[in-house]
């Protein structure tokens, strides 16, 4: 007899039925990069991201309660669709720790395009004790007008980064990461150009295999260590909430009012799981 089984993606995921298959990567994983809706059973609702103009839009968080201030670990992640790499000489940022809401005061790391090659990202982590050190992909690794997802850690002796749950490159590193009251996104020196969505923040280095499981699929916001979840789905006006529950909402541009340097709502196509995936149940008789 057949049956069908309609289950949350949290819940596969803790029944460890997302099943690392190819390159670490699991078949839902795979399915959602290539078909964002496939499994839904009805199409998707309204999604939006920011739109960073290669400028001076940002979007600035303040750290209220000291929750996104790291010491030995952390983690950064974003999803990312560049709309243009041509150009360098100017660093474009990500998601970067701040000392104040302006873009010229990134401070102790950032997650970012390299200012030779805006196909090459990394993440650089300054410390007390060590000083600066980064972790680059190669020349090309960053993909045009499409949807990638980028992860960066640190855990006190490297800093590693994974594009679509993939270790691209790592580099050793240790010490204590400076403080900063401040969450940039999409800016250090000069804007990212394109599309960035699903920012999250962690307070602890996740595993590879914990990045692959969660990449593809919207969060609850209680997950341990989650410290910052940002989804960009309002869709209009000069907030973006923090659906991680510590309230560390960001201001779009340089003012509560609307300003040149605000990004711009867009429409948003990333590949993530939003809804419950669909499963045939196969019952046996007797």
């Amino acid at each position: 007899m057949r049956a069908h089984l309609f289950i949350g993606c949290a819940f596969l995921a803790s029944l460890g039925l997302l099943l690392t298959t190819t390159n670490g990567v699991s078949t839902a994983q795979r399915t959602a990069l290539a078909h964002p809706d496939h499994g839904t059973g009805h199409a998707a609702a309204a999604d939006y991201a920011l739109q960073f103009d290669f400028d001076d839009d940002l979007v600035s968080v303040q750290s209220h309660l000291g929750d996104l201030v790291f010491d030995y670990a952390f983690t950064v992640e974003a999803w990312v669709k560049p709309s243009s790499l041509a150009g360098m000489n100017s660093y474009k940022g990500i998601v970067c720790g701040g000392y104040n809401d302006t873009a010229s005061r990134c401070g102790d790391w950032k997650m970012h395009l390299s200012s030779s090659d805006y196909s090459k990202w990394g993440l650089s982590v300054c410390t007390w004790t060590e000083g600066c050190e980064a972790a680059y992909s190669d020349s090309r690794d960053l993909q045009l007008n499409q949807w990638q997802h980028l992860a960066s850690t640190y855990d006190g002796s490297s800093i590693a980064i994974y594009r679509n749950g993939t270790l691209v490159a790592n580099s050793p590193h240790s010490g204590h990461v400076g403080v900063g009251e401040y969450i940039l996104f999409g800016i250090w020196d000069t804007s990212f150009c394109g599309l960035i969505d699903e920012v999250r923040l962690w307070d602890v280095a996740r595993s590879q295999a914990r990045i692959q499981s969660d990449m593809v699929r919207v969060l609850r916001g209680d997950e341990p260590g989650l410290v910052g979840y940002w989804r960009f789905n309002e869709g209009s006006g000069q907030e973006v909430h923090d659906l991680a529950g510590y309230d560390n909402y960001g201001r779009l541009g340089a003012s509560s009012d609307t300003d040149t340097q605000d990004p711009q709502w867009a429409l948003s196509d990333v590949p993530i799981l939003r809804y419950l995936l669909y499963l045939p149940l196969v019952v046996k008789q007797g």
